[in-house]
């Protein structure tokens, strides 16, 4: 990527503040609280169901967040700086 000047974005790849993935696997927990799988072939049809539920548009609005998720972490990193 330095190579061809591609500017990166530093961040911890780990933070879970900034992966949709996260979101998402949030979401399905939720779902899956409220309605509990009793055998693994269950849960692996319930989570496909779950998966298959997310539209384009909720990816769409999720991935639209990241300005904010950006912000709030860079916020708060000089915060904690500011403390140390």
């Amino acid at each position: 990527m330095e190579e061809n000047n591609v500017p990166l974005l530093k961040w911890v790849s780990s933070s879970t503040d900034l992966s949709h993935i996260e979101t998402l696997w949030h979401e399905m927990k939720k779902v899956l609280r409220q309605h509990p799988a009793r055998t693994i072939t269950e849960l692996r049809q319930k989570l496909q169901e779950i998966w298959d539920c997310f539209t384009p548009n909720f990816c769409r609005n999720l991935a639209n967040t990241m300005p904010q998720r950006l912000s709030a972490v860079t916020k708060n990193k000089v915060f904690q700086l500011l403390l140390c």
